[in-house]
């Protein structure tokens, strides 16, 4: 389990690197939606 769940997170984290890096000018709008996102799967978790 705790190799999945890094193996989630890693992937999550190059997405959004690779977003924020190759268009800058979407970065804010970018990293709000990868936040919705990760908010909204917390509260399914619960």
């Amino acid at each position: 389990m705790g190799l999945l769940g890094g193996c989630g997170i890693f992937g999550i984290a190059s997405s959004a690197t690779y977003v924020v890096d190759t268009y800058k000018e979407l970065d804010t709008e970018a990293m709000v939606v990868v936040i919705l996102i990760r908010d909204g799967m917390l509260q399914f978790l619960r």
